[in-house]
C-alpha cells in the first residue's frame, strides 16, 4: 500500500512540474497545446499542492492505534471472573452426584 502512495504522490508531483514548465514557457517539442498554455501554471501549482498533500498527509494503518486502559484490564478481569464462577456453577449442578447444596 506504500507503493501505491509513493505512485501517486510522485505522479502528482511530476504532473504539477510538467504543467508549471509548460506555463512559464519552457520549450518542450514532445507536446504543442497551444491552448492551454494559459491554464498550465494554475494546473501546475494545484498538481503540486496535491502530491505534497498526498505524500503528507495520506497515512497507511498498519495496525491498531488502540491501547488497553486500565480500566478496560480490570473490567475484563472482572468479565473473566464472573464466567469462571458460572462454569463452576454449572459444573456443580450437571455432576452425576446432583448438586452440592
Amino acid at each position: 500500500m506504500g507503493f501505491l502512495k509513493f505512485f501517486v504522490a510522485i505522479l502528482a508531483l511530476l504532473a504539477g512540474v510538467f504543467f508549471l514548465a509548460l506555463g512559464l514557457g519552457a520549450d518542450l517539442p514532445a507536446v504543442e497545446f497551444k491552448d492551454f498554455k494559459a491554464q498550465s501554471v494554475p494546473i501546475g501549482i494545484a498538481f503540486l499542492v496535491f502530491g505534497v498533500a498526498i505524500a503528507k498527509f495520506w497515512t497507511i494503518a498498519t495496525e491498531s492505534k488502540h491501547t488497553v486502559t486500565s480500566e478496560e484490564m480490570d473490567a475484563l478481569g472482572g468479565i473473566r471472573k464472573r464466567i469462571t464462577e458460572i462454569t463452576e456453577t454449572v459444573k456443580k449442578l450437571s455432576s452425576p452426584r446432583g448438586p452440592d447444596l
